[in-house]
């Protein structure tokens, strides 16, 4: 478990954005359609669980997800640093192109957002075609598995 001595020194040693895994989970107590409580380092995080999947609404101190703050956490990255931008839910399209102009790389998936658009259910590869279609737009080279393992230092099958 993560343990850190204020919200500041959490928020400031979190890295780029935050998500619940990053927070230190301790344990989960739940059974099918009954109240889920997530016990981390900073305190207790409540959902619900349908169907096996635990839904938790907002993440504590998790960063706002806007441009600005977005840009204050990419200004707090050594230099030459490589690192993901995403956000959740609604958002998490838009932070696609905001991303690329942030200077990093996308992530996209139904980890973070059940929906194409309102009332529209997504699946993974639905959100990945969109986030491509966005990056097209913008002119950007998409990386395959190959580029990407070649600039993370990755070698194939582990």
């Amino acid at each position: 478990m993560i343990t850190m001595r204020s919200r500041r020194d959490f928020l400031r040693e979190s890295g780029l954005l935050i998500a619940a895994s990053s927070a230190g989970l301790a344990s989960v107590f739940a059974q099918d359609g009954s109240p889920v409580i997530v016990e981390t380092a900073y305190g207790r995080v409540r959902g619900t669980e349908v169907s096996g999947i635990k839904i938790f609404k907002g993440i504590p101190y998790g960063a706002s997800d806007d441009i600005g703050t977005l840009l204050a956490m990419v200004h707090q990255l050594p230099p030459g640093a490589i690192y993901s931008v995403f956000s959740i839910g609604r958002m998490q399209l838009p932070f696609v192109a905001m991303a690329v102009l942030a200077g990093g790389n996308v992530r996209v998936g139904l980890e973070d957002n059940l929906y194409l658009r309102k009332g529209e259910h997504a699946s993974n590869g639905v959100l990945v075609e969109r986030a491509v279609e966005i990056l097209q737009a913008m002119n950007v080279r998409i990386l395959g598995p190959g580029e990407v393992r070649e600039k993370l230092g990755l070698r194939q099958g582990g």
